[in-house]
């Protein structure tokens, strides 16, 4: 069954962006939207961090789907063309060149590609993603109930948002904290992409741009306040000052285009996610019609109005009835996860009790239990508030303070809680 909520995760240099996805047909549009300051720490670490108190603020049910915008130097793009007169199924030939360009086992990457054919030939765009960053992002994402679905490049939003009319050759820099990408295309696909550090005063990126390229002039998109003059300097590049790009909103009708990154698990086939707007609409109108006249066969007006009016009368107290289900299921579910703390201490109960406390701009990063005692490090939030809520929840005994073992950030200050589970002096 499809799914009606989607969370969507962009990684850049100096935070994480969550953006909560909701379809109402026939699109989807985003609900809410939340970032995180990027540390050093290892990125899986630092995503499940972020989202572990999402989960619970946005209700996400078990085994939502997550896509994820991973940041330009992870994984790479690849650009190349397929041999002439090449026909048949060019997978074989694409994991050929894959396997020349890459120092390492096709079996330890995920990747995807596209292909443009023209009457003489056929490129290919292909986008790589190490299997062990994804196997490590996807592990914490299943440790709070969510599954990775999805891995989008940065240059696939780039090339579908911008994409030039008449521009064989084009490229895109931009800047995102102490690092400069230089995103290059061949048409409407992604060629490759190269980083330079900012610091670096006289950027190399022009020489390994025009020396890719035979066009005699190139496009060049840009959206810092001021032009690029190391790159432009020449006269081979014809600058284009753009406004600063929105990623989430990109991603977002990238995903209504039917466009498919690196499907890691699938929630729509290769075939639909492929398929354009107006395929999809001619599909659904096919569909409607089979049940429109179905559904003549089946009934007459005067019965269906009747059925209609019977709806209506009953449909207030059918929602008022759903709705007070729904609210007696959570309170059993949170009486029942508070019996088993105060008579059964377990570590994922504490985490979630714990996370349920936790004010809204404040997240955990450590979490430690055993033998009944606990230890929770992160940061943002009230601590006294926090302690106060814990002294006062049954299962919780001896709440207090302890000594972080963070580095205190120049906006939020890192916290230290602990105390005891279960029966006091069990």
């Amino acid at each position: 069954m499809k799914t009606s909520r989607k969370l969507a995760i962009h990684l850049d240099a100096g935070q994480i962006t969550c953006c909560l996805w909701t379809r109402t047909l026939p699109r989807w549009r985003i609900a809410a939207k939340e970032s995180f300051p990027l540390q050093s720490a290892p990125m899986a670490d630092q995503v499940l961090a972020a989202v572990r108190g999402l989960v619970i603020r946005w209700k996400l049910a078990p085994d939502t789907p997550v896509i994820v915008q991973a940041l330009p130097g992870t994984g790479g793009t690849l650009c190349f063309d397929l041999p002439a007169g090449a026909k048949g199924n060019p997978l074989p030939l694409i994991e050929a060149e894959l396997a020349k360009a890459l120092p390492f086992p096709l079996r330890e990457i995920h990747y995807a590609w596209e292909l443009e054919k023209s009457a003489d030939a056929a490129r290919v765009s292909l986008f790589w993603m190490p299997s062990a960053w994804v196997a490590d992002l996807s592990g914490a994402l299943s440790r709070i109930g969510l599954r990775l679905t999805e891995i989008v490049a940065r240059a696939q939003l780039v090339a579908h948002a911008l994409r030039p009319a008449s521009a064989p050759f084009w490229a895109f820099l931009e800047s995102d904290k102490d690092q400069a990408y230089l995103h290059t295309f061949w048409g409407a696909l992604p060629a490759w992409t190269s980083s330079q550090a900012t610091q670096q005063t006289d950027l190399a990126l022009e020489t390994l741009l025009l020396a890719t390229s035979p066009a005699p002039a190139i496009d060049l998109f840009y959206t810092s306040p001021e032009a690029p003059t190391a790159l432009l300097a020449g006269g081979k590049l014809r600058g284009q000052r753009k406004e600063a790009l929105d990623y989430p909103e990109l991603l977002l009708r990238w995903y209504r285009a039917g466009k498919a990154g690196i499907l890691i698990d699938p929630e729509r086939s290769a075939l639909l996610a492929r398929l354009t707007p107006a395929a999809i609409a001619i599909l659904l109108l096919g569909l409607a019609a089979v049940g429109g006249m179905w559904w003549l066969t089946q009934a007459t007006q005067a019965e269906r109005d009747a059925l209609e009016q019977q709806v209506k009368k009953i449909r207030p107290t059918a929602l008022a009835v759903a709705a007070t289900e729904r609210r007696v299921a959570e309170h059993k579910q949170a009486t029942a996860a508070l019996d088993r703390l105060y008579t059964e201490p377990d570590g994922l109960d504490a985490l979630d009790a714990v996370a349920r406390k936790l004010p809204k701009k404040a997240w955990l990063v450590r979490f430690n239990f055993h033998d009944g005692l606990f230890e929770a490090e992160g940061y943002g939030g009230d601590t006294d508030a926090l302690l106060e809520k814990l002294k006062g929840t049954k299962g919780f005994s001896g709440a207090g303070r302890c000594e972080p073992q963070l580095a205190t950030d120049a906006k939020l200050k890192p916290f230290c809680i602990g105390a005891r589970l279960g029966k006091a002096g069990q």
